[in-house]
């Protein structure tokens, strides 16, 4: 009879920490952040410098580039009107994605 007694209670607190741990989730949830009138957004740069591109090869690789910063902008929730006019720019050693504010 004991034993049923403190596995009850061992129940009752295991189910008691759940809900403290659902409650404290809950609070801590993410807010979006906005941006005040007063902050400015900033241009995105990456830029990738590398060993020395095939020439012919540029194109493709900086239109991949721009693809894949394109596309993680938009998974993550980031992406702006502004986000459309993003440029890449492509030379032997480096390559560019340039995404405005």
């Amino acid at each position: 009879m004991a034993r049923n007694k403190v596995a009850r209670k061992s129940a009752t607190k295991k189910k008691a920490a759940k809900r403290a741990t659902k409650k404290s989730l809950r609070k801590k949830s993410v807010k979006k952040k906005t941006v005040s009138k007063n902050q400015q957004l900033a241009d995105l740069l990456i830029e990738i410098g590398t060993e020395e591109l095939p020439p012919k090869a540029l194109k493709r690789l900086s239109q991949s580039l721009y693809d894949n910063v394109i596309g993680g902008l938009e998974q993550a929730g980031l992406t702006t009107s502004k986000s459309i006019n993003a440029r890449r720019f492509a030379a032997p050693r480096r390559l560019a994605v340039l995404v405005p504010a």
